[in-house]
């Protein structure tokens, strides 16, 4: 059976790991990420803010996570994030800060706090110019090498850079990215080789067990239009943007060509003022889904003709990283 549930929405997510009778499943997904030492793995957690109603928000996006503490008394914060937010840097530090400072009350000394570990798995590039899809940072003097604190760590997992073929795959981190990325069209009941293993068949299970569960799986849907609705409103204010962009290319255009006095100028201006207000589309756009566009990769743009930026407009939006980005204008310059 193909469920249909995408475990990269957020409150499958939650619902996959954030339940009591789940627990090894969130133990097998964290020592992947993790891959520690022999002797170091995780063996038991404690789930600090288990799965409830409150997890499926029909009118606003809140956040969605895992919060657990293993026997050593680490503390595990782990989110599935769908879209692109502002500063989405910033706060997954402040949510780490959040969660670490909690461990702490009111006269407790600053030696009793334990590691803080925040793993944000994310449905785009944040970090595009880099082609590892899992990044692990600490706090350390980068001249010397020297670590600060083993005590904070943030690890980012981007899904669209996992390109891994099914038959290549080895690892549990692995498996856990391809059920993360397709889980929603793997059949459990003819779950491949590669994947067939307790962990990856039980996760199948429980979102096959959402679908069929009408009021799970209701809460599923409020939640996925939820996400879609806020997707919306992001295109909806980059189009407004675009707009305005365009306005202001013709107002520009239209006094470029008084100026020139010809009926000729005017037109061009109007032309090169629309060019403009496209390339500033496409680059909001870009900015959106991968946070971080070089100015080289925005001056191949702006010397696109427009009918190329029109194309563009439309590729972007099957472009998984930058290099996608890359390969589509490699592929323009050859056809010119």
């Amino acid at each position: 059976m193909i469920p249909n549930i995408d475990p990269k929405v957020d409150f499958a997510f939650k619902y996959l790991f954030g339940q009591e009778r789940n627990i090894p499943l969130l133990v097998h997904f964290l020592n992947a990420v993790l891959n520690p030492e022999s002797g170091s793995e995780i063996i038991g957690l404690e789930l600090l803010n288990p799965f409830t109603v409150k997890d499926s928000p029909d009118d606003k996006l809140s956040i969605v996570d895992v919060k657990a503490r293993d026997f050593y008394g680490r503390y595990f914060d782990v989110e599935m994030q769908i879209n692109s937010v502002h500063c989405f840097n910033e706060r997954m530090l402040y949510y780490w800060a959040v969660l670490h400072q909690q461990q702490l009350k009111a006269g407790d000394k600053y030696c009793l706090t334990r590691p803080t570990i925040s793993i944000s798995v994310m449905d785009f590039a944040l970090f595009p110019e880099q082609e590892d899809y899992r990044l692990a940072f600490e706090l350390r003097n980068r001249e010397y090498n020297i670590v600060f604190s083993t005590d904070i760590q943030v690890i980012t997992l981007e899904l669209p850079k996992f390109t891994v073929a099914l038959p290549q795959i080895k690892s549990p981190l692995e498996r856990w990215m391809y059920f993360l990325r397709h889980g929603e069209t793997i059949d459990s009941d003819n779950v491949p080789l590669e994947l067939n293993t307790p962990e990856i068949c039980k996760a199948l299970e429980e979102i096959k067990m959402l679908s069929h569960d009408d009021l799970e799986r209701e809460r599923y849907l409020a939640r996925v239009r939820v996400l879609r609705d806020e997707q919306s409103r992001l295109h909806g204010a980059l189009e407004d943007g675009f707009k305005r962009g365009i306005e202001q290319g013709i107002e520009q255009g239209i006094e470029q060509g008084l100026e020139q006095g010809l009926e000729q100028g005017i037109k061009q201006g109007l032309e090169q003022g629309i060019d403009r207000g496209k390339v500033q589309m496409i680059c909001n756009l870009l900015q959106h889904r991968f946070q971080n566009i070089d100015s080289n990769l925005r001056t191949q743009i702006e010397k696109l003709e427009s009918n190329l930026l029109d194309a563009l407009s439309k590729a972007l939006f099957d472009f998984s990283t930058l290099d996608d980005l890359r390969a589509w204008l490699r592929k323009q310059s050859s056809a010119n």
